[in-house]
């Protein structure tokens, strides 16, 4: 599961870079 977390976040990043609050986060 640990090694799902890294995967997942990177794409969840993303997908906010369209708002610009991945930045902030």
């Amino acid at each position: 599961q640990m090694n799902d977390a890294p995967f997942v976040r990177p794409a969840v990043l993303q997908e906010y870079s369209s708002d610009g609050d991945t930045e902030d986060e």
